[in-house]
C-alpha cells in the first residue's frame, strides 16, 4: 500500500525507549504547562504483521495462530478497500489497542514523574466507531461499546482515557448539526454535533473533552465556522482549533476573539 508517512512498531522495545526519551527531554528541559501526544497509534488496519507482532500476539492469546494472517483478516477480493474478518479479528483489535494503552501509561509516568502538575493529554480523531483501524481505544475503561460488531469481550480494558487529564478529538466535519450529516446520507457522527456526542459517550464523563475543528472545512464560510465553535462550547469543556495558519490566512483573528470570549 502507498502511504504518506512511516510509522514505527509500538511494541518494539527500542522504539519505546527512544520515544519515551524524547518525552522525558521535553518535559524536563522546557517550561511547559502540558504535554500532548499526537498520532500515538498504528498507521491503519494493515499495520503490523511482522514476525515480532505475531510472536507478541500469540503470547497475548496464549495460542498459535494457525493461519496467518487469514485468522485475523484478509483483503476482500471484491473490494480492495474492505477486509474480511477472521476468527481472531476481535482479539487482534483488542491486543493492538492494549499495546497503545501501555505506551500511553509509560508516557504519562514519564511526564508526571518529571512534572506532577504538567497536564497530559492526547489528540485523536472523533470517529470512535472506526478508530479500531488505528489500533486505539481512546474511550474510558468504563465504556463498553458492545453495539459495535468488531468489539471483543474485553475491548473496554484497552481504553486509555482514564490515564489523561483531558482529551482532544478531531471533529473534522463541515457539517455542524447531526441532521446536516444525515441529509447528505452520512452517519450522524460525521458532524461536529455527532462527533462530540460520540466522544462524550466514549469518555463516559471521566475526563474533560475539547473537540477540535479543522478550519479548512470552513474556508469562505465564517458563519458555519461560528456555529461549529458555539457547538463545541455548548457541548464540551471548550474548543481546539486546527490550525492557526488558517486563522491568519482567512483574517479571522478578530472573529476568533469574539467567538471565544
Amino acid at each position: 500500500r502507498e502511504e504518506h508517512s512511516v510509522f514505527v512498531n509500538p511494541i518494539h522495545e527500542e522504539v519505546r525507549l527512544h520515544e519515551l526519551s524524547i518525552v522525558k527531554e521535553i518535559v524536563e528541559q522546557y517550561d511547559i504547562d502540558g504535554f500532548a501526544l499526537d498520532r500515538c497509534r498504528y498507521p491503519n488496519i494493515y499495520g503490523d504483521f511482522s514476525e515480532l507482532s505475531r510472536e507478541k500476539f500469540e503470547a497475548y492469546i496464549n495460542a498459535k495462530v494457525e493461519h496467518w494472517p487469514e485468522d485475523i483478516f484478509t483483503a476482500d477480493p471484491n473490494d480492495e478497500k474492505q477486509i474480511v474478518r477472521g476468527k481472531l479479528f476481535g482479539l487482534w483489535t483488542e491486543w493492538r489497542a492494549m499495546n497503545i494503552k501501555s505506551f500511553v501509561q509509560q508516557a504519562r509516568a514519564v511526564v508526571k514523574t518529571a512534572k506532577p502538575d504538567c497536564l497530559f493529554c492526547i489528540y485523536v480523531g472523533s470517529w470512535y466507531p472506526l478508530y479500531y483501524r488505528e489500533g486505539v481505544n481512546w474511550g474510558s475503561m468504563t465504556y463498553q461499546p458492545k453495539e459495535l460488531d468488531w468489539v471483543s469481550e474485553n475491548y473496554h480494558n484497552a481504553g486509555y482515557a482514564d490515564e489523561l487529564d483531558f482529551l482532544m478529538t478531531g471533529c473534522y466535519y463541515p457539517q455542524v448539526l447531526k441532521q446536516e450529516a444525515l441529509d447528505k446520507g452520512l452517519k450522524y457522527w460525521y458532524s461536529v454535533e455527532g462527533g462530540i456526542e460520540v466522544s462524550q459517550q466514549a469518555l463516559n464523563g471521566q475526563i474533560p473533552l475539547f473537540p477540535s475543528l479543522y478550519l479548512l472545512d470552513y474556508q469562505g464560510n465564517p458563519d458555519q465556522f461560528a456555529r461549529a465553535v458555539q457547538m463545541c462550547k455548548d457541548r464540551s469543556q471548550g474548543v481546539m482549533l486546527f490550525d492557526l495558519v488558517y486563522i491568519e490566512n482567512y483574517g479571522w483573528w478578530d472573529r476568533i476573539k469574539q467567538l471565544l470570549t
